[in-house]
């Protein structure tokens, strides 16, 4: 169906693989799940890839501090690609942070936050992806990213 509405984004992840990177979106009542925590990423664009995209939305929404220029997303694969039950299609992608949150600057949201799987056990996520969280967090314990 090629009007669902399709995603890409990434989940970053520590070396030690206990905490995973989300962000805060912006708290304003215009936009869906205000000040909720989101997975870094967004919608495609016509023409794109989901591949395509997760680089282009990674360098719209991170600043990389060491380059002085946009982040530039490399060495990701993709962890699954999930429909929920509207319809919608995320491409989601994983990658071993190459940076600390000293290295970048959010430019879309309030703020990045790290969660350990019991932080993000306990929290609700934008867009209703608690699920494929905790579907990342297992896949991280059982090595398989």
């Amino acid at each position: 169906m090629p009007d669902r509405v399709r995603g890409a984004g990434v989940f970053f992840y520590d070396r030690e693989k206990r905490c995973v990177l989300f962000y805060r979106r912006d708290n304003k009542p215009t936009i869906p799940f205000p000040d909720q925590l989101d997975i870094l990423g967004g919608h495609i664009e016509e023409g794109e890839t989901p591949e395509q995209a997760v680089v282009r939305e990674m360098a719209e929404e991170l600043d990389d501090l060491r380059s002085g220029g946009p982040y530039a997303l490399s060495d990701h694969r993709l962890f699954t690609v999930y429909s929920d039950p509207q319809g919608a299609v995320d491409y989601l992608f994983s990658k071993a942070a190459d940076f600390v949150l000293t290295d970048v600057r959010l430019k879309e949201g309030q703020s990045l936050i790290w969660l350990t799987e019991e932080e993000a056990a306990r929290t609700t996520f934008a867009f209703g992806y608690n699920r494929l969280v905790a579907d990342f967090f297992r896949a991280l314990r059982d090595g398989r990213v």
